[in-house]
């Protein structure tokens, strides 16, 4: 841990000196993440990301249902509208590891993304629209038909009853906390609710509505730091000529997905090996992705399983792409 630290602290003295020296190329890359933001994740993902959760929040799911919603959700409003869902679910409730599990693939580029931004790249210009979504989606169903059966397996196994087992007595005490605060919280609910029988419902909205709303607007600005600091890496990446092009290229899809789709799109190479590079960088969403899902629910996001679950997503996105692109 403390050589990480010091790796850490040496890649930000670094990039400090490099933003001193080249104000010029940190100026370049605010204005493409700020406009980035500003024009096309803001007005896309704030709605979707507010009404989501208000529904997450106001209405009973059922458990069996809540991995269908979170999964639709995500799908349907793109990145990172899942991991904020489950981060809100988890928050709420008993923290449920097969969530937590799939997280990586609820985080992934809407259909809107898909249609508005990557379809319009010169090397998807013979492709059928139809075959993109399946090239992006298919993958997403597969992976997850084999987390779950994975997670079958594990749970089932006396090795993992007996980790399991292990991790709850150690959890214990911070369960009963946390069940006697909500037991208190419910029973207080239940006080209000008896004292203000006819005005409940105009409270609860309310106060429900205003809550989700200064949490959706706190997560908006973290995704534009976010955006506004790896669209500056990339634009530096891009800048380091001495490494060939195509490193370049995919190390700047591996900062930040827009940036790099764009200038894997505009090199001379096979157009089918670039459409399956460019499905292979939205795939994995980048670090940029990955850090904004943390930021929004650090409490809930295992790093490590989030990458390996977009390894996984990558790596069955590249098959899929292969046999339909051909």
């Amino acid at each position: 841990m403390k050589k990480l630290n010091k790796v850490l602290l040496a890649v930000f003295v670094i990039l400090l000196f490099t933003i001193i020296i080249t104000p010029h190329e940190a100026f370049n890359g605010t204005m493409l993440g700020l406009k980035l933001w500003a024009f096309t994740v803001l007005p896309g993902l704030f709605p979707a990301a507010l009404l989501s959760s208000i529904v997450l929040r106001i209405f009973p799911i059922k458990k069996s249902f809540i991995y269908s919603y979170i999964i639709l959700a995500g799908v349907l409003c793109g990145f990172p509208v899942g991991g904020i869902l489950i981060a809100a679910y988890c928050r709420d409730n008993q923290s449920d590891p097969l969530l937590m599990r799939i997280m990586p693939l609820c985080n992934i580029s809407s259909p809107s993304f898909m249609l508005n931004y990557v379809f319009t790249m010169s090397c998807f210009k013979d492709i059928n629209i139809s075959t993109l979504l399946l090239c992006t989606y298919l993958p997403v169903f597969i992976c997850l038909g084999i987390l779950i059966f994975y997670e079958k397996i594990i749970y089932n196994s006396p090795s993992s009853q007996a980790i399991l087992i292990s991790d709850k007595n150690h959890h214990s005490l911070q369960e009963n906390l946390v069940s006697n605060k909500r037991k208190k919280n419910k029973k207080e609910q239940e006080q209000t609710y008896t004292e203000n029988k006819n005005n409940t419902i105009k409270i609860n909205w309310c106060s429900i509505i205003d809550e989700e709303m200064g949490r959706a607007v706190k997560n908006m600005l973290k995704l534009g730091g976010y955006i506004v600091i790896f669209s500056c890496v990339s634009n530096y990446i891009y800048n380091i000529y001495f490494i060939p092009e195509l490193y370049r290229n995919l190390a700047c899809g591996i900062a930040e997905i827009t940036n790099g789709i764009f200038y894997i799109n505009n090199m001379q190479m096979p157009v089918t090996n670039k459409a399956i590079l460019i499905l292979a960088i939205n795939a994995f969403g980048g670090i940029s992705t990955l850090m904004q899902t943390v930021g929004i629910g650090r409490e809930f996001v295992h790093i490590k399983k989030y990458i390996c679950g977009k390894l996984l997503y990558v790596i069955v996105t590249i098959l899929v792409a292969k046999i339909l692109l051909g």
